[in-house]
């Protein structure tokens, strides 16, 4: 199994205990269940978040249930007997993966588990950003959330700062699509903090790689306060992206992108000039 398999796993034992409760609970009689099982409606919802909104919010939080808990939950359940025991089993089951994901794999000290885990962190984010099934997608961006953060923390930035920077933005990414703007803004800050400290270009990376994580980390904060409705912040952060290396020496890559950005952020700033959107836009 690979590194990032175990956070799959653990994605996938909580969809279904989710699902299973959801299945047999409508949601106009979930604060009554909450009430039968000891907690409350919100710690029900953190449950059993999967990144949608609950009420119109998405949880911030996200639990997994003790085994107490676990138990109180499936002995409320209106479901046949095996349905119980099958629920008790995958919340134990989610909750161990999650521990063995985050805690129990062996640290990425040199640059082969580096390299290896950040190979497959890029095929998990392919698989999100062109997959075709909704499911399947918000899945595989949970899993680049979760694998990206993990590996996040086994990562020394003096050592690998242009793998630390690249993980910063598959999480920056996998955040900004499952409504945590808030947290894809930080890692892509950090990213160019980390970048701006390490001159010396990672062993194994090239200059033009370097340079492309560099504007995607400027494009990164600016998709970010965009997302958090800080517009006018976004004109001045692309205008840094402009004066970068990957933009002089690829001018007709980057350009388009970034503008595309620009004009993502006027039309949703009051009194933006049309004209100059039209200029932008041709």
């Amino acid at each position: 199994m690979y590194w990032i398999d175990a956070f799959r796993l653990a994605d996938i034992y909580r969809e279904t205990y989710t699902a299973t409760i959801k299945g047999w609970v409508p949601h106009g009689k979930r604060e009554e269940f909450a009430r039968q099982c000891g907690i409350t409606r919100e710690y029900l919802s953190c449950l059993c978040a999967l990144d949608d909104p609950v009420d119109g919010r998405v949880p911030v939080h996200k639990r997994y249930p003790s085994p107490r808990i676990a138990k109180a939950i499936a002995d409320a359940l209106p479901a046949p007997d095996e349905i119980k025991r099958g629920l008790v089993e995958h919340m134990e089951l989610a909750r161990v993966s999650a521990v063995k994901a985050r805690y129990g794999v062996k640290r990425a000290a040199n640059q082969q588990l580096v390299v290896e885990r950040l190979s497959q962190l890029e095929r998990t984010h392919r698989q999100a950003t062109f997959g075709g099934d909704l499911k399947e997608v918000r899945r595989a961006y949970r899993v680049v959330r979760d694998a990206a953060g993990n590996l996040l923390g086994q990562i020394d930035p003096e050592k690998y700062p242009d793998s630390f920077a690249q993980t910063c933005l598959y999480y920056h990414d996998a955040q900004c699509v499952l409504n945590r703007p808030d947290e894809a803004l930080l890692y892509a800050k950090m990213a160019q903090l980390v970048l701006d400290s390490m001159e010396d270009i990672e062993s194994g990376y090239a200059r033009e790689q370097r340079d492309a994580i560099e504007v995607n980390a400027i494009r990164g904060e600016a998709i970010a306060y965009h997302n958090l409705g800080l517009d006018r912040k976004v004109p001045g952060i692309l205008q840094r992206a402009c004066y970068t290396a990957a933009y002089r020496n690829a001018r007709d890559f980057w350009e388009p992108l970034i503008k595309r950005d620009l004009i993502n952020a006027l039309a949703v700033t009051p009194r933006f000039s049309i004209r100059e959107a039209s200029k932008i836009a041709h």
